[in-house]
């Protein structure tokens, strides 16, 4: 296992699961067709990629920000939360 996500693997034990604020549970559930909370956008770039040094910096980023690395759950006594799901990882096409 990569060391820093070891790291991160720690430090996420004793943050996660959770809860969601009262404003991220509310754009969760308000997400809709017709409303969106949430949006994704494609971006067309030109030129080579480092691919090496590119993975690097999106590992970079997701130990530095814990909640890239997780995903929302509803947990039986909880209720919505943040869950730490560390061997996800972003798809880079």
């Amino acid at each position: 296992m990569n060391p820093s996500i070891a790291k991160q693997a720690d430090e996420s034990e004793s943050l996660f699961p959770l809860p969601l604020s009262d404003f991220e549970f509310y754009m969760f559930v308000d997400n809709r067709p017709s409303y969106p909370m949430v949006f994704t956008m494609i971006v067309h770039l030109s030129g080579s990629l480092d691919r090496t040094h590119f993975t690097a910096a999106v590992n970079s980023a997701l130990s530095c920000h814990p909640l890239l690395n997780c995903r929302v759950q509803k947990l039986s006594g909880r209720g919505w939360c943040w869950v730490a799901d560390l061997g996800a990882s972003p798809m880079i096409d």
